[in-house]
């Protein structure tokens, strides 16, 4: 007992293992168990748990005490996180519905994307923090972000049978999924006026639509394609592991090709 609470005192000094305190797991988990505790408070208040999770954040990362999670792990739990929300807004959807109503999805995911950014810049310049261009770049990456929050509340809507009826959480899910698409291509967009290149003005925006509507659509078909022949013989835990292996994979992809993602 002795030697082993020397080895652990040791390797504590020496930050050798990411299960004591400092450590990535250590915080990972810290993180995860204390802002779970805040979102419950916080819904006792009747306010949404999301809420009390950021602040504690927040809170956590201004006193550094998860400072043992690192950029590149900070991005990939991120994108795990992002694909455990899209995989379970996917499973939402009614294809169907959405056909049909294809018009107002649209517009779901175009108008609010554009006006939520048109908004940050404005305070952004009014405020004289940042000259327009940069506001507008900061509006992008705010609304690139936006479906985190309003996903998981439509979710809810789903699971109490709000608006099945007109599938309207079904609607505005998927115009929550493309409206990162907006974000990412006007992002893209101004990122190459600020930053001169070689390029003309229209060719980031033409790339980035190839990309996603090009690269986007032909791995999402063939991933799908694949899930689908292996779905039939797969029980419920392989299909849950199938489908956030497919997620996570998809993300990693239009990272490698696309570049990072303008919330990641």
């Amino acid at each position: 007992n002795g030697s082993a609470a020397r080895l652990w005192r040791d390797e504590y000094a020496l930050g050798a293992q990411p299960g004591f305190p400092g450590g990535a797991v250590w915080d990972l988990v810290t993180l995860f168990l204390l802002c779970s505790a805040a979102g419950r408070l916080v819904s006792l208040a009747g306010l949404p748990p999301l809420a009390g999770m950021l602040l504690t954040g927040f809170a956590l990362r201004a006193v550094n005490l998860v400072g043992g999670i690192t950029p590149l792990l900070n991005s990939k739990v991120r994108d795990v996180a992002l694909a455990l929300i899209m995989a379970r807004a996917g499973l939402g959807l009614e294809l169907g519905r959405l056909w049909r109503e294809r018009g107002i999805m649209t517009a779901l995911a175009v108008l609010p994307c554009l006006v939520e950014c048109a908004a940050i810049a404005a305070v952004a310049t009014l405020s004289g923090y940042l000259e327009l261009r940069w506001g507008l770049l900061l509006g992008f990456v705010v609304a690139d972000v936006s479906p985190a929050v309003t996903v998981p509340l439509l979710m809810d809507l789903i699971s109490a049978g709000y608006g099945r009826e007109k599938a309207i959480p079904s609607v505005l899910l998927a115009g929550g999924s493309l409206n990162s698409v907006v974000a990412i291509v006007g992002y893209g967009t101004v990122f190459s006026l600020l930053f001169a290149s070689s390029l003309p003005s229209w060719a980031p925006l033409a790339l980035g639509l190839a990309e996603i509507f090009l690269f986007g659509l032909a791995l999402g078909c063939a991933c799908g394609r694949g899930m689908a022949a292996l779905w039939p013989h797969a029980s419920t835990a392989e299909r849950v592991a199938l489908l956030l292996c497919a997620a996570a994979v998809l993300i990693s992809a239009g990272k490698k090709v696309g570049g990072k993602k303008v919330g990641g």
